[in-house]
């Protein structure tokens, strides 16, 4: 006599069937899905050769899908890491450009001195001072120190008559570097062009 455990293939003209010795009942593939789970609990179980094939096809399918989009990110992981070490200014000013969009001060200082100094970017003094001038207008000191320099320097900022006194005052008052000196030259040469 053969062990309950193996298993036997049979051939219906509808589909072909994997069967275990000790059913009591086939399952025909008309059969809802209540009865056959209802067999299943019983011990009744009916495997479809075809359906378990399909299903491993399904999961092998599945599974190539997943490696390609990790694959996809991992590429686009080290071609941000190539891009943020080899082009770190670039990157740097354009994620501080997004924030100086937002409103953030800082960021609008960043921007400032970047476009000042060209580093990342092409330069130009112009926007830097409109970047200094909304950064300064939230009261961030060394956006006022710059901006005020910038003006100094004769570049355009569309500051008013005392205004740059006003600008290195507030700088001096937040500790930046070079705000001092800037007052006193002010003081003895005139800051207002």
């Amino acid at each position: 006599m053969k062990s309950l455990r193996q298993r036997r293939v049979t051939s219906s003209s509808s589909s072909t069937r994997l069967t275990t010795l000790d059913e009591t009942a086939v399952l025909s593939d008309d059969d809802d899905v209540s009865a056959r789970l209802l067999a299943e609990k019983e011990g009744q179980v009916t495997y479809d050769v075809d359906v378990i094939k399909e299903q491993q096809k399904r999961e092998r399918d599945e599974l190539k899908r997943v490696e390609i989009v990790e694959f996809f990110f991992i590429f686009l992981a080290l071609l941000l890491a190539f891009y943020a070490f080899f082009f770190y200014d670039h990157l740097h000013f354009h994620v501080a450009h997004g924030y100086a969009h937002l409103g953030y001060s800082s960021a609008q200082h960043v921007v400032g001195q970047r476009l000042s100094s060209g580093r990342g970017v092409d330069q130009n003094h112009d926007k830097a001072m409109q970047w200094f001038k909304n950064a300064a207008d939230q009261g961030h000191p060394e956006a006022s120190y710059h901006l005020a320099l910038g003006h100094i320097h004769g570049h355009k900022t569309g500051l008013k008559k005392g205004e740059v006194t006003n600008l290195l005052e507030h700088a001096r008052k937040n500790d930046v570097d070079g705000a001092k000196v800037a007052l006193e030259l002010c003081a003895k040469n005139g800051c207002d062009l």
